[in-house]
């Protein structure tokens, strides 16, 4: 039996035509880990699906009885691309913690003004009701109180990729997912932050372990840091998709695991850089109708 398990949801036929393309650097990962593959196609509690995110049910999983076998469970969002020559995430001593990595505002605090315009627009603040706007458009100043929490810090962490050993933290993240009833406004991610943190149970672990495109767009690569529908639209010009492809080659050869983050527009340039460059055709405009539609 083996000790450590790569574990991830991917539920409807968007995700899995995402995460397929990505899937063979999980298998190769896994494998180089010693670490089994596990991929979980259906929600757990589908009596939660109407009043937040399905993303909460990776706290459920945290808990399930098939992973309660392993020593060591590395948790990772499925919009996750991962650089074979990467050392074992589970070789970080993380003790009796919980192994994450900052939030990429952290990590690029000159940039959160470009932060805060892409969730501007994302969470479409112009057609929100005041209240609510306001909340938007304090998010990273006001993190926590936003959600009706107080916490006299800003450190925050990404949730896409969690280390933790199932025995003695998988009822920590069940508490969490029956403790929180509404989404924040980034789902999960500000109740798992302030519980890591007031319960003093996070152990930061080498950024590069999740490495987050958004940010490192905005801070490396400014002329990249668009949306899905403008990118798509920029991907129409050769010079555009060869530097794109050339920047995020970059990005995978000097990190571990590359989190996309809600980005979706990369992984066309990633499953062109994995097959045979730009050299067949693309229907950019049902690209980008595609993309449109999933936004809604």
């Amino acid at each position: 039996m083996k000790d450590y398990a790569l574990v991830t949801f991917v539920v409807g036929e968007e995700y899995a035509d995402l995460f397929n393309i990505v899937k063979h650097s999980w298998q190769i990962y896994a494998d180089k880990c010693n670490a089994d593959l596990i991929i979980v196609n259906d929600y757990i509690d589908y009596s939660s699906l109407k009043g937040r995110s399905p993303i909460w049910q990776k706290l459920l999983l945290a808990n399930a009885q098939q992973l309660n076998k392993y020593k060591t469970v590395c948790y990772l969002d499925s919009d996750i691309y991962i650089n074979s020559e990467s050392p074992s995430i589970f070789d970080n001593e993380i003790s009796d913690k919980i192994g994450v990595v900052r939030h990429e505002s952290i990590f690029y605090p000159d940039n959160e003004k470009i932060h805060n315009k892409r969730h501007l627009k994302v969470w479409d603040v112009a057609n929100r009701d005041a209240v609510t706007a306001g909340n938007i458009k304090t998010l990273f100043t006001n993190y926590y109180s936003n959600y009706g929490l107080k916490l006299d810090d800003e450190l925050k962490f990404n949730a896409g990729v969690l280390v933790f050993n199932p025995q003695l933290h998988g009822i920590f993240f069940e508490n969490i997912y029956y403790k929180y009833i509404n989404d924040a406004f980034d789902q999960d991610q500000t109740a798992i932050n302030y519980e890591l943190i007031t319960n003093n149970l996070y152990h930061e672990i080498d950024i590069r372990f999740n490495a987050q495109l958004g940010g490192i767009f905005s801070q490396n690569y400014p002329f990249l840091n668009f949306m899905d529908d403008k990118a798509v639209e920029f991907l129409k010009y050769p010079t555009f998709r060869d530097l794109s492809m050339m920047c995020l080659a970059n990005v995978i050869e000097i990190n571990y695991i590359i989190h996309f983050a809600g980005l979706r527009w990369p992984f066309i340039v990633l499953e062109q850089l994995l097959s045979n460059g730009f050299n067949d055709k693309i229907d950019y405009q049902e690209l980008l109708e595609n993309l449109i539609d999933h936004e809604k």
